[in-house]
C-alpha cells in the first residue's frame, strides 16, 4: 500500500479509529509530519488535538540515522546496539543530548506559545506520526505520555518497519498500522507526495484546526 500524501493517510486511519470518537479521546501528534496526519484524524473524530515533542539523536556522520531519541520531558531512549556497532563515543552522545534538548525547548516555545501540554490523565490517547522507521522517537514520546497516567494509549500510523513496530508494542495498548514492511528504507518511500513540513505549517494547523481547542481546554 502507498499513500498519495499525509492527508490521505490520516483519512484512512480515521476510518479505522471511529470507535474512539468520544469526549475523553485526545489525539497527540508528533511534529512535524505527524501533525498533518493527526489533524485529519482529529477533524474526523471531532476530538481535541495537541502535540508531544520528541526528536531523534542522530549518528555521527549521518544525522538522519537515529541512535536514540529525547522527548520534551527529558525521557531518553538509546539504541545501545547501534551505539556499540557504530562505536559512538560518549562525547558525541553528550553533545547531541544538549543540542536536541535545546531544539526541543525552542520548538516547544514556538509551537505552544506559552500553553502547557494538555493533560492525558485518565483519557484515551491516540499517538500519531506519519510513519515508523526505528521507532525510537515514538518510544520517547510514549514514555512521556505514560507518565501522565492515561487510561489507554493507541498508536496510529500509516506505515511502519515491521521490526520497529514489534519493539513499540509494550508501550501501547493498541496499535493500528495500515501497512508494515520488512523492506523498509524510509517513511517517504510509501508516499507519492512526501514534502518537508515546515514549522509554520504545524503552527497553522494547531491554530486553525483543533490545536487551539486543546491548548485552551
Amino acid at each position: 500500500m502507498s499513500f498519495y500524501d499525509r492527508n490521505e493517510a490520516g483519512r484512512l486511519l480515521a476510518d479505522r479509529l471511529m470507535s474512539y470518537r468520544h469526549d475523553d479521546t485526545i489525539v497527540m501528534a508528533v511534529p512535524r509530519g505527524g501533525v498533518i496526519v493527526a489533524s485529519e484524524i482529529a477533524r474526523t473524530l471531532d476530538v481535541k488535538m495537541d502535540i508531544v515533542l520528541a526528536k531523534k539523536i542522530g549518528a555521527p556522520y549521518n544525522k538522519d540515522y537515529a541512535i536514540g531519541a529525547l522527548s520534551e520531558s527529558g525521557c531518553e531512549v538509546i539504541d545501545h546496539e547501534a551505539v556499540k556497532d557504530l562505536q559512538v563515543e560518549s562525547s558525541h552522545l553528550e553533545r547531541m543530548r544538549l543540542l536536541v534538548s535545546r531544539e526541543l525547548e525552542a520548538r516547544r516555545s514556538h509551537l505552544r506559545r506559552g500553553y502547557a501540554r494538555v493533560s492525558t490523565y485518565g483519557r484515551t490517547v491516540i499517538v500519531v506520526d506519519d510513519g515508523v522507521a526505528t521507532g525510537l522517537t515514538l518510544k520517547a514520546a510514549a514514555l512521556t505520555l505514560r507518565s501522565d497516567c492515561p487510561r489507554e494509549m493507541v498508536l496510529a500510523v500509516p506505515v511502519a518497519a515491521a521490526d520497529s513496530l514489534m519493539l513499540l508494542r509494550p508501550f501501547f495498548d493498541v496499535i493500528i498500522c495500515l501497512e508494515t514492511s520488512e523492506m523498509f528504507f524510509s517513511v517517504g518511500q510509501f508516499y507519492d507526495l512526501f514534502e518537508p513540513v515546515s514549522e509554520e505549517t504545524v503552527t497553522t494547523l494547531l491554530r486553525e484546526g483543533f490545536g487551539p481547542k486543546a491548548l485552551r481546554g
